[in-house]
Formats: C-alpha cells, sequence, structure tokens
C-alpha cells in the first residue's frame, strides 16, 4: 500500500487534528511518528536542520509515494493573505542563504487546485525578519507570500528522493510584527485542522498514478 507522510513542526500545530482522528504512536524516537489508515505523521521539530533529517528518515522508514509539509506561517504585509487564511506553496526558496536560492517547484494535486486556497511562493528562514519593513522588502525581493522555517528544507529531500512534495500553510501572523498579542496561533491551527478533516479522504487521491 502506498504511504502518504505529513511532516509538521509541532504537535501544537496539529493537535485539533490528532485528537479528533486519534491516530496510533507508532514511533517515539527519534520522530514522533503516527499511523492513521495509510498516512504517516511526523513531528520534525522546528528548524530546517530537524525538517530535512525527519524528512529523510520518513522517506527511508516508511517509503512514501507523496509527501505534504504543513504548520503556520507568517505571510508577508503586501501578499493580500490575512491572519487566519490557507495557502499551498507553489514553490519554496532558502531566503537566507544565498548559495542555495534558486525555487524548488513543489507539486499541486487536484484537491488543493480545486480548494480555492491561494498558491504562491514560499520563503523558508533561518532567521526571521523583525520589522514590518524588513518583511516588506523580503517579500517583495523574493516574490513570495509568506515564510516559515522548515518547508524548503522538505522540499529539497524530497526532491533529491524524486517523491512529490506539497506544502499546506496557515496563517498566524504578519511577518515582522514580533509583538505576540497580534497573533492568532490558536484560529490558525483550528482553520489548518478544519481544512484537514475536510480533505483528509483526498490528501492522496492520486497517489496511485505517483
Amino acid at each position: 500500500m502506498k504511504k502518504v507522510v505529513l511532516i509538521v513542526a509541532t504537535e501544537d500545530e496539529v493537535r485539533p487534528l490528532l485528537k479528533e482522528l486519534n491516530p496510533q504512536l507508532i514511533r517515539e524516537k527519534p520522530w514522533r511518528c503516527y499511523l492513521l489508515d495509510d498516512r504517516i505523521i511526523t513531528i520534525s521539530g522546528i528548524g530546517k536542520s530537524l525538517a530535512g533529517s525527519a524528512t529523510t528518515y520518513s522517506i527511508l522508514e516508511f517509503k512514501p509515494a507523496y509527501i505534504i509539509n504543513m504548520g503556520i506561517a507568517g505571510c508577508y504585509p503586501d501578499s493580500g493573505l490575512k491572519i487566519g487564511d490557507l495557502a499551498f506553496a507553489t514553490e519554496e526558496v532558502f531566503g537566507d542563504e544565498p548559495f542555495q536560492n534558486d525555487p524548488l517547484k513543489l507539486y499541486t494535486p487536484k484537491f488543493l487546485e480545486e480548494s480555492g486556497i491561494r498558491g504562491g511562493r514560499f520563503v523558508t528562514l533561518s532567521k526571521i525578519p523583525t520589522t514590518v519593513e524588513e518583511a516588506r522588502k523580503i517579500g517583495k525581493e523574493l516574490g513570495a507570500i509568506c515564510e516559515n522555517m522548515e518547508g524548503a528544507s522538505v522540499a529539497e529531500i524530497s526532491k533529491l528522493f524524486d517523491i512529490k512534495c506539497s506544502e499546506i500553510r496557515s496563517i498566524s501572523n504578519i511577518a515582522g510584527v514580533r509583538n505576540k498579542k497580534l497573533w492568532n496561533i490558536e484560529l490558525a491551527v483550528n482553520n489548518l485542522c478544519n481544512f484537514l478533516k475536510k480533505y483528509w479522504r483526498k490528501l492522496d487521491e492520486d497517489k496511485n498514478s505517483l
């Protein structure tokens, strides 16, 4: 049976989904992994290094046909997105590593095309902007709609193993706004998990042709 692996940085980002679907915990170390049907959720940890390592582990251990990276993100001020919106990546780019900045193409399955959510380029950063002006500059220079800390690593490792990869993010904050009172992580997580529950049976609808 072909498997789908979902990579998420923290358990908090999918806690409502785990609570409702009650998947089986099948690994504690080196990464927590949950199984439900033929879908595996791997909790990678935050950042590029852990995300890349967890993706490599998941590919070697579970041999998936398809990988989905998911979580929350900050949208750029001129992106047209707002807190609570969802978006998917058409491309990913390493934003703070100039030797590694060629855009990585991501896979857009039919269910994402038809979902009505926004698609665009995402940026993966280790050092996030601390002002709106800095964030606006990054978004403009790289032509990106939002930023995260794992996506490009997941996409790059998937590409090395010749496995299709998608990325879905829910907006928790405006990039560059560091006052967390102005963020809404709860809304972003709930919207992400509701989206995943709605499309749970479609996550792998075309995997048999991959």
